[in-house]
C-alpha cells in the first residue's frame, strides 16, 4: 500500500517540479529581457544627453561668435568717428571678445578639427579687424583701413555660422530620431 501511494505521489511531485522549473526559466528569461531594455534605454537616454549637449555647445558657440561679430562690425565701422561712443562700443566688444572665446574655449570638446579651425579662423580675423579699428581710432586711419577685410570677416562668419547652424541641426535631429 505504501509502495502504491509513492508510485501515485512520484509523478505529481515530478510534475509540480517540472511546472516550478519552467515557471523559474520562463521568469529568467523575462527577468533578462527586462534587464537588456533597461540598459536600452539608459544607453539611449544617455546618447541624448550627449547629443543635447552638444547641440547647446554649437548654439552656445554661434550666439558668442553672432554677438561679436556684430559688435566688432560696428566698433571698425565707427573707428574714428566719436571717441565716447566708441570707447562704449569697445568696452562692449571686449565682453563680447571675452564671452566668444572662453565659450569656444569651454566647448572645443565638440568640435572636429575642422571645426576647430572655423572657430579659430573666425577668432583671429575679428581680433584682427579690432585692431584694425583700434588703429583708426588711435588716427592711424591709413594703415587701419589696409588691416581691415571686410570680406574676410564676412566670409569668416558667414562659414562658422554655417557650419554650427549644420552641427546643431544634425544633432537636434538624431535626437529626435
Amino acid at each position: 500500500m505504501l509502495q502504491q501511494a509513492l508510485i501515485g505521489i512520484v509523478p505529481a511531485v515530478l510534475s509540480a517540479a517540472s511546472a516550478l522549473g519552467g515557471v523559474y526559466l520562463q521568469s529568467r528569461i523575462n527577468l533578462e529581457a527586462q534587464e537588456k531594455a533597461i540598459q536600452a534605454q539608459n544607453q539611449r537616454a544617455s546618447a541624448d544627453y550627449f547629443l543635447e549637449k552638444e547641440a547647446e555647445a554649437f548654439i552656445d558657440l554661434l550666439e558668442a561668435a553672432e554677438k561679436c561679430h556684430a559688435i566688432t562690425f560696428q566698433y571698425v565701422n565707427r573707428a574714428g568717428q566719436d571717441k565716447q561712443s566708441n570707447d562704449e562700443l569697445r568696452n562692449d566688444l571686449n565682453e563680447a571678445l571675452a564671452e566668444f572665446e572662453s565659450v569656444a574655449r569651454t566647448k572645443v570638446i565638440f568640435l572636429e578639427e575642422e571645426d576647430r579651425k572655423a572657430v579659430n579662423q573666425l577668432l583671429g580675423t575679428i581680433q584682427k579687424s579690432v585692431h584694425a579699428g583700434d588703429m583708426i581710432q588711435g588716427g592711424r586711419r591709413e594703415m587701419g583701413h589696409e588691416l581691415v577685410d571686410w570680406e574676410e570677416l564676412v566670409d569668416d562668419f558667414d562659414k562658422f555660422q554655417t557650419r554650427m547652424n549644420q552641427l546643431a541641426r544634425d544633432r537636434v535631429q538624431e535626437i529626435r530620431n
